[in-house]
């Protein structure tokens, strides 16, 4: 059976051949069927299949956020190209994910576009490319096109913004907490790793400061914290802290090509 275009011409439904109109084939309205894609339906379809809690948040025409991964990163949908043209739609992904990465899914919005998306540091793929084809059900979202694929150190130290990020997450912490863990990625680079409890306590405070403070564990319990908040794996990073003994100290787990620290 071929397909065929099917148009209204002078009140009939016509089955058009493109090789000769005499050949058209006259359609009575009950040999019609036909179908009706609810866009909203199908979103929600497939953020349920990939495993989204809750119903998808409409943000603009076509464009709906499906919610967040466990590492935290927002993940929005759009099922046109034009979705993602509309004005202000860059500003508006960062502002519903507070400050988290974004990835967007939508088909090819052409160059200028994903130049936009680009500078902006929003992670755009395509629709195609990230859908895995199931058999009897709705199509899901494939989970490792959703986050960015890391070539590079896991942990980026920016001294002069004082500034760090680890596996793509930003890590906030005060005065402190910055110091102390670009010394422990500094001994990590230039050695020995292991810095004892002292030296660090007279790097970050001063010489003489122990005496008086509580430790320097509380301030490694609250780096620990920051570096696990929003990861995938909390456990994991908080133990790139490591307590060591003989010598007694701290020592930051990551291989010196997993560091980088910059000006």
């Amino acid at each position: 059976m071929d397909a065929r275009i099917v148009r209204e011409i002078n009140g009939e439904l016509r089955a058009l051949c493109l090789l000769d109109p005499a050949c058209d084939a006259i359609l009575e309205p009950d040999h019609l069927r036909a179908f009706r894609i609810d866009p909203e339906r199908l979103v929600g379809l497939i953020a349920e299949a990939s495993g989204f809690a809750g119903p998808p948040e409409l943000l603009a025409p076509d464009l709906w956020r499906l919610g967040r991964l466990a590492s935290g990163r927002s993940v929005a949908v759009g099922i046109a190209a034009g979705a993602l043209q509309q004005p202000g739609i860059v500003l508006l992904l960062k502002a519903v994910a507070s400050s988290a990465p974004v990835t967007v899914v939508a088909p090819d919005p052409g160059p200028a576009v994903r130049l936009r998306f680009i500078e902006a540091g929003i992670d755009l793929v395509e629709l195609r490319a990230a859908l895995l084809p199931t058999v009897g059900t709705v199509d899901q979202l494939d989970p490792a096109m959703l986050e960015p694929r890391l070539d590079g150190p896991r942990l980026v130290i920016e001294r002069r913004a004082r500034r760090a990020s680890l596996d793509g997450r930003a890590v906030h912490l005060s005065d402190q907490l910055f110091a102390l863990l670009l010394f422990l990625a500094q001994r990590a680079l230039d050695g020995p790793e292991t810095v004892d409890f002292r030296v660090i306590e007279d790097h970050v405070w001063g010489a003489g400061i122990h005496r008086i403070s509580s430790g320097i564990r509380e301030p490694v319990r609250a780096l620990r914290d920051a570096m696990a908040f929003g990861a995938d794996d909390r456990k994991a990073a908080r133990a790139l802290i490591e307590n060591t003994r003989n010598p007694n100290g701290y020592r930051l787990n990551l291989a010196a090509a997993e560091i980088a620290i910059a000006d």
